[in-house]
């Protein structure tokens, strides 16, 4: 699984856990909560 951007707003990889976070753009490995909007690192 490539941990990438291949196309714009598109997840990094097709792993399970990107249904409810997504990437930050400023921060590598940071992920953004989709439910309460929290920064997980």
């Amino acid at each position: 699984m490539p941990r990438y951007r291949s196309k714009e707003g598109e997840a990094p990889s097709d792993d399970y856990g990107w249904r409810w976070g997504e990437p930050v753009e400023d921060g590598c490995n940071n992920v953004k909560c989709k439910f309460c909007e929290r920064f997980i690192k």
